[in-house]
């Protein structure tokens, strides 16, 4: 029977619909379903494994080749995702069975490695190697699938901004391979793609025009390293080609293809709350680890900056296009770029969505230009509101900023503005955003205003659901039960982080320090109680979970930034989590690497690339020699002996490059690259023995 009340009525048939495309959804992606159900549980294997890696003492004789097995798995894992993607863009039944057996031995050997750690087996595993080779690359390749370098590469661009553009292009093949870029070259766009591309430019040409020839250089660099890239196809890199969301998460009456990940963290502290008065920052990435590097940017106009993009193609797995963005950034001003400051917020209201320019542009263009927070709250709000329900939460400005003087969090821009400072919420000198809104202001947007009665606010942590399901998703029956599953999903998480980096912060006052952020990052939170699948059953029935924390097991990258006016800032990057082992934020919320070091490489924002690449060189000579006087230290017989000489050897390898005289900036780029790699291997060495 069908309900009598034309509303109820409505909302019924609307059921009925959602449900039809819901069915209709997995009959056509049965293969994905099962793909991804089979990575999910493979991670979290891996997770819980290396929780129990953890606990092992370096000297432990069996820690060695258990690392390498957890790797051999890793490599494997990789490989079964890369056939995915491959088999998704095919749909061949060969590329399917090819991905779909892969994963499944990934999960058996991941089972094999958590049990023995489990039992306490002694006994080697029967895991075969995956054998890792360069091809025309600096990055591993198992086979034809690249491997995550566990040292983030730098690249260092100097000149004008075609100029810049075409080194980009040039360095990113040189450190991935063309694949990186081939995947994304010569698309066919459709007349009204190509109209969007040219609203979306448009918009730049206005807002940030040097990223007009950026994206330029771009093409004829990527052209010259024997990619046939067009213009266009790296405008919609930072663009897109479709046009903005019209209401939230895109979803335009359709279904998400996934969960939204609960993800990223960024502090900033200054004044009474640092050890010395001055800004420290800490950042996390927290997604699925892609093809990512650091960039060090000496422009012909504007300011020298740092910014670390979460992809070199502004792609995410499961996520999508994130258009360049990522964090953290700085410049030789002493701004900092902290965090995206808590998307997805949606506050605005939806009529005044629109086009305008996507959040990695903004921040190029404000570390570029702005002396201050000040000129970058400024910067910010004089750009279009843009595409606020953009999926991703990040394709439109709003950002998390800060300088000596203070900070501040955008969380609106208009109708109602919300920009969060200290003291708000009780913050002495600092700042924390996680991925939600804190604001009690928030209230006013209008996907919270219809579930009003089941959210509630805290006056340090900001808002949460009451209660929640996580029947959620696909399944989600409805426009409005998406969207409020979504938010609920993303806001519990990050509700735990905000009161976690609230107390840890404040507890800190006066305290606080670069060593600061990176414990924050190494103190690990817990799991609830029982076994994994009550666990899980219970995160989906009401939300339930352990103690959080900044640190977790999807931490992609950790970065802690020094911004200083002039050539002393400090910026360090720790590719994965900050430390081995650490739990995960929920039964999907884990994304291991291969080759984790949890060690930090660090440069100085100094003048030229010249000067950046000679303090990196004497940062690893003196991380080198610290390695080698614990090595000394250490019996011979010590089971940790041969890992940790070899990763002296592999410091001291990287240490011989030269240092290029009066070179382009790929010179001291590659120079970089080696020294820093120096510094993690030598600082592997160190935390071992400490």
């Amino acid at each position: 029977m069908t309900p009598h009340d034309p509303k109820k009525k409505e909302s019924y048939f609307d059921g009925i619909k959602q449900a039809a495309r819901f069915m209709a959804f997995a009959n056509r992606n049965g293969q994905a379903l099962k793909a991804r159900g089979l990575v999910e549980t493979a991670r979290t294997t891996l997770a819980l494994a290396n929780m129990e890696l953890a606990k092992m003492d370096c000297r432990h004789h069996l820690q060695t080749r258990r690392i390498w097995e957890f790797d051999q798995v890793m490599v494997s894992l990789t490989q079964g995702k890369w056939f995915a993607a491959r088999a998704m863009q095919s749909g061949d039944k060969a590329d399917w069975s090819d991905a779909l057996v892969q994963l499944r031995q990934t999960n058996a050997e991941a089972k094999s490695l958590h049990h023995a750690l489990l039992s306490g087996s002694e006994e080697p595993l029967p895991i075969s190697e995956r054998p890792l080779a360069q091809r025309n690359s600096e990055i591993l390749f198992a086979g034809d699938v690249p491997i995550v370098p566990p040292v983030n590469p730098i690249i260092l661009l100097q000149g004008s901004d075609f100029e810049m553009g075409r080194q980009y292009a040039r360095q990113v093949v040189e450190i991935f391979g063309k694949w990186v870029f081939a995947r994304q070259a010569g698309r066919p766009f459709s007349e009204a793609e190509k109209l969007e591309l040219s609203r979306w430019e448009a918009q730049m040409q206005q807002h940030a025009p040097e990223m007009i020839g950026f994206c330029q250089g771009w093409a004829a660099g990527a052209v010259e390293a024997g990619v046939p890239m067009s213009y266009e196809d790296v405008l919609n890199i930072w663009t897109g080609c479709r046009p903005p969301a019209r209401d939230y998460f895109g979803l335009d009456g359709g279904l998400p293809d996934d969960l939204y990940p609960p993800a990223c963290s960024g502090h900033a502290a200054w004044g009474r709350a640092t050890r010395d008065g001055r800004l420290v920052c800490g950042s996390s990435g927290d997604h699925d680890c892609g093809y990512m590097a650091t960039l060090v940017i000496y422009p012909e106009s504007g300011y020298p900056f740092i910014y670390t993009p979460f992809s070199v193609t502004g792609d995410l797995p499961k996520i999508g296009p994130v258009y360049m963005m990522g964090h953290p950034g700085m410049n030789n001003q002493g701004l900092a770029y902290v965090h995206h400051g808590g998307a997805p917020k949606m506050i605005e209201a939806p009529q005044s969505w629109g086009y305008g320019i996507r959040l990695g542009t903004a921040v190029f263009h404000i570390l570029r230009f702005a002396r201050s927070a000040e000129e970058a709250r400024q910067m910010e709000a004089s750009f279009p509101i843009g595409d606020v329900g953009d999926f991703s939460g990040v394709g439109y400005p709003g950002g998390f900023w800060a300088d000596e003087q203070g900070g501040f969090v955008t969380e609106s821009r208009q109708e109602p503005e919300i920009i969060r400072t200290a003291g708000q919420m009780g913050e002495t000198d600092f700042l924390l955003a996680n991925n939600s809104a804190l604001s009690r202001a928030a209230e006013a947007a209008a996907w919270l205003k219809a579930q009003r009665h089941n959210w509630d606010w805290d006056e340090h942590a900001g808002w949460y659901p009451k209660t929640l399901s996580f029947g959620t998703g696909l399944s989600a029956v409805g426009q409005e039960a998406q969207t409020q599953s979504l938010f609920a999903y993303i806001y519990l998480n990050s509700f735990g982080r905000n009161r976690y980096a609230f107390e840890q912060l404040n507890a800190g006052l006066g305290q606080i320090d670069a060593d600061f952020m990176r414990r924050l990052y190494r103190t690990a939170g817990s799991l609830p109680e029982g076994d994994w699948k009550h666990v899980t059953q219970q995160w989906r029935k009401t939300g339930a979970w352990g103690e959080y924390a900044s640190g977790h097991a999807s931490n992609a990258l950790v970065a802690v930034m020094q911004p200083e006016r002039g050539e002393g800032g400090r910026y360090a990057l720790c590719v994965g989590t900050a430390k081995r082992g650490l739990p995960p934020h929920s039964p999907t919320g884990a994304t291991p690497i291969y080759g984790e070091t949890n060690a930090f490489w660090e440069v100085r924002l100094a003048s030229s690339p010249s000067a950046l690449t000679a303090a990196a060189r004497q940062t690893a000579e003196q991380d080198a020699a610290a390695a080698r006087a614990r090595l000394e230290k250490l019996n011979p017989q010590d089971a940790a002996g041969a890992r940790l000489q070899a990763l002296l050897d592999a410091a001291e390898a990287d240490l011989a490059r030269p240092m290029p005289v009066d070179g382009e900036a790929a010179d001291y780029a590659r120079a970089v690259r080696a020294y820093t790699r120096a510094q993690v291997r030598a600082r592997q060495i160190v935390d071992a023995l400490e």
